[in-house]
């Protein structure tokens, strides 16, 4: 029996000895990183220092930060300008520095937000913290970039250059396109990565840098990662997660992995998932033992345009290795800290899911917050100007949102156009309630949605509510609140001029009797004719025709609103009621000088109603039947034709230079002005602008 007991505590022995003698593991380890997702980020940059001379860039208040302190999470960044090229530099305005936006990378590799550099007009540098190597082995440096897809230049050379500098202040290139064009490289328009071994050195600094001088030319970077194995019982740490921290348009019914970088033992509680923070979901996949990934798997579809919060408790996973460990969450070499990580889930195309409200695409300031984003609305058609065979209309429709859901903020608006270019998804009506995701846009300052992903039809016959607008606007620009809405005017209006009537569709209206040049009336450049201007410019509003004519009109047939022929006839100083429409923001000119057809043409735009109904026209600018007896017995008369060009005279020829474009368009041309020429029953009728 002794033989025995001594036995047993002699092989328990052996046990204990065998455990506390085994060799301490060795595991890879993050020693630094980076992905720019604890800075804020801001407006574009200008930088205030001159552009003559290199310098240190300095952040700017709300402006896209290009300077960071580390709070010992992240490593912390400084960037610099240099006159490369004797240009402006950055001093003009550049997207540079921390950024979310995403519209042309699609995402980040790790979070929402990386970092841009953009057209310098020199050359930027940022360079991160210096890293210390020591006590690591097998220690690598990787970061990815995406290029924009472009036309790089050779002369001057745009060259982006990423390199480590270690110790002794050697260099070790991970891209330097010097000598080469970036576009024959094959590394634009996708996300690249580039690893660099740096075994055996005991510090190293990560720079990056682009010398470049066009709007186009852009290069993000993130997820830069120092990383090797550690000696040692080290604590527990995330190495991925799927989603990724920072992911957008994450499917409702996805389920989340979390991966660790040694083998870990999880409570039940061990880990907490909210959509939104504040509202638990309930998940299966815990508790678990002895594993380096575990999967969590929602019980129900996560809800759509919420952000989900996942919080790996560091005191419910610990490691299995030597002295028990809790979880490293902040990957500063000691345990006891939660790991969080946050992801944002799609919208649902379930009618009557959440959706992004309209109010909050368009914001309370004239260009959209949202500008290049995708969203998810829902809301009732208001107008209805989708494609039909033969015309083009405006390629889309109108949406607005459900009365109900509107906010209380007048600065807002309710309505949004969705364009849809060539094809349609579906073809709606006024009064359906549709549902449909598409990515925001501000077209020439009018905010719409394009790229549809979906367009569902939810419901018909809803009602559809009109807001009353008053003319003159209280400052220019009022009409902002009312973009893309229906509205109806309760101002009397008058017609101010009918010039572009027959060419775009368009006439002028006035809410304030006939608008008159100010200078015709004061002083150029008075306080009187600053105030008539600004009076003008609140009480203008375009009536259009639902049709978004080319940069040079289309001379529409037959004419809007003044019937089949013989056509009604409107003149300025005429008035018109039952003014019902949509109102959007647009072209209302020819061009700063006419030339509309001319590469580089600016044009007038301001708010234009597209009605829904049909306006009620009172003529009170008569004309009088015939002109007064003034004696004689011959009739002398002029009559501008208005590039009168018929080709080449016989039937061919078209498009001419200035006048018809095809041989039908000359011939309703010319049967207009025949008509119009037999009617004044002249004698002698002097020609104008006649070719031929």
């Amino acid at each position: 029996m002794k033989r025995h007991h001594l036995a047993i505590c002699l092989l328990a022995l052996v046990l204990v000895m065998a455990t506390c003698l085994r060799p301490t593991p060795i595991r890879a380890a993050t020693i630094a990183y980076t992905s720019f997702e604890e800075p804020g980020t801001g407006a574009i940059y200008t930088d205030t220092g001159s552009s003559a001379t290199d310098h240190a860039l300095i952040n700017n208040a709300g402006e896209a930060p290009v300077n960071y302190t580390s709070t010992s999470g992240e490593l912390g960044f400084t960037s610099y300008y240099y006159n490369t090229r004797g240009d402006v530099g950055l001093t003009d305005g550049d997207y540079v520095g921390v950024t979310d936006y995403a519209s042309v990378v699609g995402a980040y590799p790790d979070g929402s937000q990386g970092f841009e550099i953009q057209d310098a007009d020199g050359a930027m540098r940022t360079t991160l913290d210096t890293v210390s190597l020591a006590g690591y082995t097998n220690v690598e440096v990787s970061i990815q970039y995406f290029v924009q897809e472009t036309g790089w230049e050779t002369s001057p050379e745009d060259v982006l250059h990423i390199w480590v500098e270690v110790d002794g202040g050697a260099t070790i290139d991970l891209i330097d396109t010097a000598g080469s064009d970036i576009d024959d490289l094959g590394i634009e328009g996708s996300w690249q990565t580039v690893t660099q071994s740096l075994a055996g050195y005991t510090q190293a600094t990560l720079h990056f840098e682009l010398d470049s001088n066009a709007a186009a030319e852009s290069v993000w970077f993130d997820n830069v990662l120092f990383s090797g194995t550690a000696a040692g019982d080290q604590p527990p740490q995330v190495t991925t997660t799927t989603p990724a921290n920072g992911a957008t348009g994450v499917s409702a019914g996805s389920t989340i992995t979390v991966n660790f970088d040694e083998n870990v033992d999880l409570t039940a509680s061990a880990m907490t998932l909210a959509c939104p923070e504040g509202s638990p979901v309930t998940f299966t996949g815990l508790p678990a033992g002895n594993t380096s990934s575990v999967t969590l798997t929602p019980t129900s579809p996560l809800p759509g345009l919420t952000t989900c919060t996942v919080t790996v408790v560091a005191s419910e996973t610990t490691d299995l290795d030597g002295t028990v460990d809790q979880l490293d969450g902040d990957r500063d070499g000691t345990g006891g800290d939660d790991y969080v990580f946050t992801f944002a889930i799609e919208a649902s195309t379930t009618c009557g899911d959440p959706a992004t409200l309209i109010h909050d695409i368009q914001g309370s300031t004239a260009a959209s917050p949202e500008d290049g984003n995708t969203h998810t609305i829902e809301g009732i058609v208001v107008g209805d100007f989708q494609r039909v065979t033969g015309n083009d209309r405006l390629s889309g429709f109108f949406v607005q949102e459900e009365s109900g859901d509107w906010d209380t903020d007048d600065a807002t608006s309710e309505g949004i156009f969705v364009y849809e270019g060539s094809s349609s998804l579906l073809d709606v009506d006024v009064g359906d309630r549709v549902r449909l995701s598409g990515e925001v846009d501000e077209y020439y300052e009018l905010t719409e949605i394009g790229n549809l992903d979906y367009l569902s039809l939810c419901s018909t016959g809803n009602p559809v509510a009109a807001a009353s607008v008053t003319l003159p606007e209280a400052v220019d620009g009022g009409l902002e609140r009312y973009e893309g809405m229906r509205v109806s005017i309760g101002t009397s209006m008058m017609v101010a001029q009918t010039y572009y009537l027959g060419r775009y569709g368009q006439m002028t209206l006035s809410a304030d009797g006939r608008l008159y040049q100010p200078t015709n009336q004061y002083a150029p450049g008075s306080i009187e004719a600053q105030n008539l201007a600004d009076a003008n410019a609140r009480s203008l509003l375009i009536l259009d025709d639902g049709v978004d004519a080319d940069a040079c009109g289309d001379n529409p047939n037959p004419v809007p609103y003044l019937g089949s022929p013989p056509p009604d006839v409107i003149r300025a100083g005429d008035t018109v009621a039952n003014l019902v429409g949509v109102l959007d923001y647009g072209q209302i000119n020819s061009g700063n000088d006419g030339s509309c057809s001319q590469p580089g043409t600016t044009f007038a735009r301001d708010y234009r109603l597209h009605p829904v109904q049909a306006p009620t026209f009172t003529p009170v600018n008569t004309r009088a039947a015939a002109p007064g007896n003034v004696g004689g017995s011959i009739k002398v008369t002029s009559f501008n034709v208005l590039n009168y060009f018929n080709g080449d005279g016989l039937g061919g020829g078209f498009p001419t230079s200035r006048g018809a474009d095809t041989l039908s368009e000359f011939n309703r041309q010319s049967d207009k002005i025949v008509a119009a020429i037999v009617t004044l029953d002249a004698d002698i009728v002097g020609l104008m602008e006649l070719e031929n």
